[in-house]
Parts: C-alpha cells; structure tokens; sequence
C-alpha cells in the first residue's frame, strides 16, 4: 500500500542510479515507459480525487508510462484506490468488476443537501430513535440487486459532464436509475444518531444515505 505525502504533488519522475558511494559507480541506460507493468495499490487521503491521484502517481514513473484507476472514490473517502500500470491497464476492467467492500458512518434523523458529509446538514425534528433490530429490518431491503438512482453529488457523467459539476452550478441533474448489487450489509457500532455500517457490493454502486 503507498501513501501520499505532501511532497508528492513537487515530486520529479524516478531518475536512474548513477552512483552507491565515492569510487563504485554504477551506470545504466535509462529507465522507460514500457518497463513498467502490474498493480498499484494507493491508500488515497481525503480531500483529492481519484483523478488527482493518478496525476501524483504519474510523477512517480517515465514519461509517457500509462496509468489508469480501476473504480472512482468520491473526494471526501479514503483506502484503497488500485492503478493499472503499462500493459495492465488492459485488467481495469476486471479489476472494477471484482467485490468492494465501504465502511461509513451514517447519521440517522438527518438529511444533507448533497447526501454526504460535505454538504449542509438539516436535522429532522420529529426523528426518534429505533432500535437495532429496526435497522437490521430495513437493511434487509438494500440487499440483492436493486435500482439505484445516482446521487446529483456524484461522478456519473450527464451530457458529457460530471454530474457534480452541474450540481455545484444549481442546475437540475436528473440521473436514471442503474441496477447495482449488494452483497452484504454489517451493523457494526450503534449509538443513536451515528451507525457504523459494512458494505458488500458490486461496482458503480454509490455509498450514501
């Protein structure tokens, strides 16, 4: 797993050795873009997007070394974000077909205007709390394949476009619904409003509540 520092978005492409120690030289042609093949497993921090992300790892390697994400992060998560390097970038498909797994944190009794935890917060007045077995009942129904209408905040392109960016202008974004797959859902920690939920799910689906 590689990590981000704050020096990564200054940092220069890989030069090549040229020397261990005074008297021992060692000298190779440099390295190119087709040297480079297989899997990058990144630990992406908040605040960046997965776009973002690719642009600092590209620095890492030659010009002109291909590299591409298998699946989208929305700017606010963090974990794991798998590059395709060179001839791998052939496996992206693969690799985004292949089981996720999110763990979030919900807050019940409240709605956010982008339904997620960037936007403004409204907090339902007349929201009690349930119990756990209430919860587990009503998770029941997300499980499975199930049609999912993309959140206006989100990734999906409209016309060509992020829909995010015609949301953050105030336009009406209308989204059709895609059929998503989740596998599993765990209740972990619960303490009215927060819930600590475990998701299974297949690609493309949107994690939100």
């Amino acid at each position: 797993m590689v990590r981000f520092s704050e020096e990564d978005s200054k940092s220069e492409p890989l030069q090549p050795l040229t020397h261990l120690a005074p008297g021992k030289i060692l000298r190779r042609n440099p390295l190119k873009p087709n040297e480079f093949h297989g899997l990058l497993v990144l630990d992406k921090p908040a605040g960046i997007t997965s776009r973002d992300a690719v642009d600092r790892a590209q620095r890492w390697f030659p010009r002109g070394t291909r590299l591409g994400h298998a699946g989208t992060l929305d700017p606010l998560a963090t974990g794991v974000l798998v590059l395709c390097v060179g001839h791998a970038t052939r496996l992206i498909e693969y690799v985004q077909n292949l089981g996720k797994v999110y763990q979030t944190t919900i807050r019940l009794g409240a709605r956010s205007d982008t339904d997620d935890a960037d936007g403004n917060l409204t907090v339902t007045p007349e929201a009690r709390p349930v119990s756990r077995e209430q919860i587990e009942a009503a998770l029941i129904g997300f499980l499975g394949e199930i049609e999912q209408v993309p959140p206006a905040f989100s990734a999906a392109r409209v016309s060509g476009r992020r829909a995010y960016e015609l949301a953050r202008q105030g336009a009406t974004v209308e989204l059709q619904p895609r059929t998503v797959r989740i596998d599993a859902i765990a209740i972990g920690r619960y303490q009215w409003p927060e819930l600590d939920l475990e998701i299974r799910c297949g690609k493309g689906t949107y994690i939100r509540s």
